[in-house]
């Protein structure tokens, strides 16, 4: 069989050609503040209605019992979170101190579980066996309100989530109007359509760990949404900044201090070591408004029934322009209680409720899982065409939750946002070839394996602003140069590497994506060469998705379909017989199974599948 790869003349003049060029590198991108209120009705895995009687089942009946209960107390399940001062952005600590809440819930109030033997429940468990604790309100009584309380027993591990990575996340989620990039997180906020929170949790995505992404200032104080407001908006030119701006900001592992000289911000946003480590995941929310309650009255019984049925609630608008989250009544003093995001416990009184209070958020079920393979995708790859490489930018896994009204002249409220389909295609990025960007397209493997996708690259013409994303919801079916890759999930490549196909004339080619700014398995070379069959005769480093490693050492002939390998692994040699069913592609049985791809243009790389489809990679001496 015949693969020798086309020459360069012979390859059609589009993005996506064998010629080994590399693409020109993009970059950037932003953030902003607390005023981000959530203004939609619901949503979940089908409709607003189907959300909200999912919690109405759940909720305890208004009964003799409820109405006999005067004060309820649920601050022990509350974590000590972040402090929001030097941040406003008091929707998503709010926000993620709900999901937080919920796990304790599920996870600490139960026997032994993964989440517990990790040592999650520490504090949770130290502060519900605390003698000190008798009554409802301890945490939260009046006096303690500006005290450290909310800091007892620090020395124990909670559960932490990354405010950051959330805010920052569910914008690269939002899709916008013509004017600017179907990204840009300005048009997200512009006439306050904004999705707020429902927009990302609809669709589930996982959330790290602080540690992972934490919020980092300097000795002296930096308010992140206001001093790098105007850091950042000069730094990209207000509301017209390129799109590669966008991309940097969010999707780099290039600290802040590299992008803006002098900045004291000197991480990254959401660093790669976030998207591999998202194990934390909302599985089913709601997301509300009060406007249906017809009587003041109805509105309070609505959030003591919730709270009677052990939800907290993320209460946007629990002070004017302020979200808290409510942990406790109190029908004796008609007073709410509130963990606020200063490290704080406050009141207010149920008139302030019924006049402030807009939209809330009530978490019905979370899940512990391993790191989730959909996060891994985001972010700024090299991607390596078989010896071409380009640069691909990937800011969402599907459809934007949100991209049905960006394209209207209507408003957010009262609107219901459905998950996103697996199946269907999605703008997900761009692909920088040349100079010139491509949109790209993304669709999560029809499997129900988040490890897989297939993208199409509209290599027919350039990007020159917002895809039309309406098409998509109409079972719209992009064209372009297609492929399938596969991420790694484990082990020191996961989030970093990923490998796959192509079919050129017939044949397939191999592709690797490569994180930017890692090399911790393979540095690729990008070094061209002539393919032979006999550049399989050499010795090759494979490196497995589990971390492990091993030597191979082919024996291809000139023709024929056969082959054979020795190869050690573990310090255990084993005998391989391999089909050669293409020149650059072998099929490896025995001990070790696998399907190894030469990249015919690159020098000594191979990548591939083991016998449980997960991806390899290999390099020569």
């Amino acid at each position: 069989m015949n693969t020798e790869k086309p020459k360069a003349n012979d390859v059609p003049q589009s993005p996506i050609r064998a010629n080994g060029r590399p693409a020109r590198r993009g970059v950037s991108r932003n953030a902003r503040l607390c005023v981000a209120f959530s203004t939609v009705l619901a949503a979940n895995t089908s409709n607003a209605q189907s959300a909200l009687d999912r919690l109405l089942s759940r909720l305890r009946p208004i009964d003799s019992s409820f109405l006999a209960t005067n004060q309820v107390d649920l601050s022990p399940y509350s974590t000590a979170s972040r402090d929001q001062t030097l941040t406003g952005n008091c929707v998503g600590f709010s926000t993620v101190a709900v999901i937080e809440a919920a796990f304790n819930h599920k996870y600490c109030s139960g026997g032994s579980n993964a989440f517990r033997q990790a040592g999650y429940c520490e504090r949770f468990d130290a502060i519900m066996n605390d003698p000190d604790r008798p009554t409802n309100f301890y945490w939260t009584s009046a006096f303690r309100e500006w005290n450290s309380d909310i800091r007892y027993f620090m020395d124990k591990q909670e559960l932490d989530l990354s405010e950051l990575y959330f805010f920052h996340r569910q914008f690269l989620q939002q899709a916008v109007g013509p004017g600017n990039h179907e990204t840009s997180w300005l048009m997200s906020f512009a006439d306050n359509q904004i999705a707020g929170t429902a927009g990302p949790l609809v669709n589930g995505f996982s959330l790290p760990e602080e540690r992972d992404a934490p919020f980092v200032y300097p000795s002296n104080g930096y308010n992140f949404w206001g001093d790098g407001w105007n850091e950042l908006g000069a730094y990209v030119n207000g509301p017209n900044f390129p799109q590669s701006k966008v991309d940097a900001m969010d999707l780099t592992d290039t600290p802040i201090s590299t992008l803006i000289p002098g900045s004291p911000l000197t991480r990254p946003v959401i660093p790669s070591a976030a998207r591999r480590n998202a194990r934390f995941t909302v599985t089913d929310y709601y997301t509300g408004t009060f406007y249906p309650f017809p009587t003041a009255s109805a509105k309070i019984q609505f959030l003591e029934r919730l709270l009677y049925s052990n939800f907290e609630v993320a209460l946007h608008g629990a002070l004017p322009q302020h979200s808290m989250l409510l942990v406790g009544y109190d029908r004796t003093n008609r007073t709410f209680h509130f963990k606020d995001h200063y490290r704080s416990w406050t009141t207010v009184s149920y008139d302030d409720i019924v006049r402030n209070a807009g939209t809330y958020n009530v978490v019905m079920d979370v899940a512990y899982n391993p790191p989730a393979r959909e996060e891994m995708w985001l972010g700024d790859w090299d991607l390596d065409i078989d010896g071409q490489v380009g640069h691909l930018i990937l800011r969402r896994t599907r459809q934007p939750t949100n991209s049905h009204y960006s394209t209207t002249s209507g408003n957010y409220y009262e609107q219901t946002l459905t998950e996103m389909p697996r199946d269907k295609w999605a703008r997900v990025g761009s692909y920088f070839w040349n100079g010139v960007s491509y949109a790209t397209y993304g669709r999560l493997g029809s499997d129900g394996d988040d490890g897989t996708m297939d993208f199409v690259i509209d290599n027919s013409t350039p990007e020159g602003g917002p895809s039309p994303i309406t098409q998509h919801e109409t079972g719209f079916s992009p064209t372009g140069f297609a492929f399938r890759m596969t991420m790694m999930a484990a082990g020191p490549g996961a989030a970093y590497y990923g490998v796959g196909t192509t079919t050129w004339n017939g044949n397939e080619y191999a592709m690797i994506m490569q994180r930017r700014g890692h090399n911790e398995l393979v540095a690729l070379r990008h070094t061209p060469a002539a393919f032979s069959r006999a550049s399989w005769n050499t010795s090759f480093q494979l490196h497995f998705e589990n971390g492990s490693a091993a030597t191979i050492h082919p024996t291809v002939p000139n023709t024929g379909a056969h082959a054979t390998a020795w190869i050690v692994r573990d310090g255990q040699w084993s005998q391989l017989d391999g089909w050669v069913y293409q020149d650059n592609a072998i099929w490896f049985f025995g001990a070790v199974p696998m399907v190894l791809r030469y990249s015919t243009w690159e020098h000594g790389v191979v990548s591939g599948l083991d016998g449980q489809a997960r991806p390899l990679l290999g390099v020569a001496p």
